[in-house]
């Protein structure tokens, strides 16, 4: 059994980006640049207009009064050469002309019968976006590793950018093991319990960006196991096993998974909950067998499975996000182990619910955080500080 700090160093060593793939702009929503983008042109490509008005050129004989030439529209094409003294329309996104001085704002102006007033001083320059302003032709407009948002796709859509390169998000296969379990919509019967970590471990998938997610059950039975074992295997980049991973009579997953040769990173982590879970690879597919009980595969699979997802998808900050946060009231760890606590932060400081038991869900549906008590900690008291992992 290996502490929590030993086993994020091992995913560490073993954890890598995975391939590299060409996404349509439109799908790229949440995934991490593979190489940088250059702009191939200035942005704006023009000088531009930031706001409806009039261009002037400006001439110290007729002051503050200037004749119209003409209207420019956003998108027109046409080429404007303006006189001392000549002023043209135009509107938000128009092309300056290259002899304009300034854009006024329409607000300030008073024209009749083609001759414009401007009320108030001219400065020069003002109100045009001028070209490359934004970006210069060959700047990096993303970097690599820069995480796609709604703004970062507003942006590559400006430069032209219809596909990138991406890191691949992986396949995902979900194994859940047990003879009590039911599916949500079935009748309850008693000694049965309905399974929860499926329809869990698939949300904290989708939630992290992954879509490609197989689920597969296997009651208490090696052949059912195998079975599922091998179609999981073969199908998809990760495999995540609930339950089955403990030393029961029942627990089948562990010899399942070492008669296949999988290279077990670790097995069995010092820390409640969650203590019984494995981690391997068989060549370049990761494996992660989970406990059974709910609020234990949460934490292992936020804590564990979590960041090697995420460095897969080319993440370089791939962990929880970590602050340090004020208890709100005293803590007790009489476990000996490290202890992850769901928690909820509000306010400037952190509550920890008193239902932490590895199968309540209610605390964790409640939580925005974990709070993470290293193996030395005993009693903490309020008003200390505590290191908590923001959930996502």
């Amino acid at each position: 059994m290996i502490s929590v700090t030993e086993a994020w160093q091992r995913l560490l060593v073993h954890a890598q980006s995975g391939p590299v793939q060409i996404l349509a702009l439109a799908d790229a929503l949440g995934a991490v640049l593979a190489a940088d983008i250059i702009s191939p042109f200035d942005s704006p490509d023009f000088d531009m207009s930031a706001m409806d008005g009039y261009a002037v050129r400006m001439h110290p004989m007729q002051e503050n009064t200037f004749l119209v030439t003409g209207e420019i529209q956003a998108g027109d094409t046409g080429s404007y050469v303006l006189n001392p003294g000549e002023a043209v329309r135009i509107f938000t996104g128009g092309m300056v002309p290259a002899t304009a001085d300034a854009v006024v704002m329409q607000e300030w102006t008073t024209e009749t019968n083609g001759s414009l007033m401007v009320k108030g001083e001219i400065v020069q320059g003002a109100n045009i976006r001028r070209r490359g302003s934004q970006l210069g032709k060959g700047d990096i407009a993303l970097s690599a590793g820069t995480e796609i948002t709604a703004a970062g796709i507003g942006l590559l859509a400006s430069l032209g950018q219809f596909s990138i390169p991406v890191f691949s998000r992986p396949s995902v296969s979900i194994i859940t093991t047990g003879n009590e379990l039911l599916q949500p919509g079935d009748t309850l019967v008693n000694g049965q319990i309905y399974d929860s970590n499926t329809p869990f471990l698939q949300a904290a998938l989708q939630e992290t960006g992954i879509r490609n997610i197989s689920c597969f059950r296997a009651t208490d039975q090696r052949t059912e196991l195998d079975s599922a074992l091998d179609i999981a295997l073969e199908l998809s980049d990760f495999l995540l096993i609930t339950g089955g991973i403990s030393v029961g009579k029942y627990d089948l997953v562990y010899d399942a998974l070492n008669s296949r040769n999988i290279d077990i990173i670790f097995y069995k982590i010092s820390q409640k909950p969650g203590k019984p879970i494995l981690a391997g690879k068989l060549g370049e597919k990761w494996v992660f067998a989970l406990p059974g009980n709910p609020a234990s595969a949460g934490v292992c699979f936020y804590e564990y499975v979590y960041p090697v997802l995420r460095k897969y998808m080319g993440f370089s900050k791939p962990f929880l996000k970590r602050e340090t946060a004020i208890l709100s009231h005293m803590v007790k760890n009489k476990s000996g182990r490290a202890a992850f606590l769901r928690a909820a932060f509000s306010q400037g400081k952190v509550q920890i619910p008193a239902q932490q038991d590895s199968h309540i869900l209610q605390s964790f549906a409640m939580a925005n955080c974990l709070v993470y008590l290293p193996q030395d900690t005993e009693l903490l008291q309020a008003g200390d500080k505590v290191e908590i992992h923001w959930l996502p």
